[in-house]
């Protein structure tokens, strides 16, 4: 996401974690005084094989 923006693309709604990362040509500004709505997300992964940084990522979000 932060690529296509770096590439002038377009714009991205990030957490503000993100942060931490360095991208030429990309400015962070936080949405302040904002009333955000709460959002449902999925996780989608390839059937097999799975990597290990995968399975934990996996597990951490069904445990949520």
């Amino acid at each position: 996401m932060l690529s296509l923006v770096s590439a002038g693309l377009g714009a991205a709604l990030l957490p503000h974690s993100i942060r931490r990362l360095a991208f030429d040509g990309v400015r962070f500004a936080p949405i302040t005084d904002a009333i955000m709505p709460t959002l449902s997300l999925s996780m989608i992964m390839k059937r097999r094989p799975h990597p290990p940084v995968v399975r934990r990522v996996w597990q951490v979000f069904s445990e949520a």
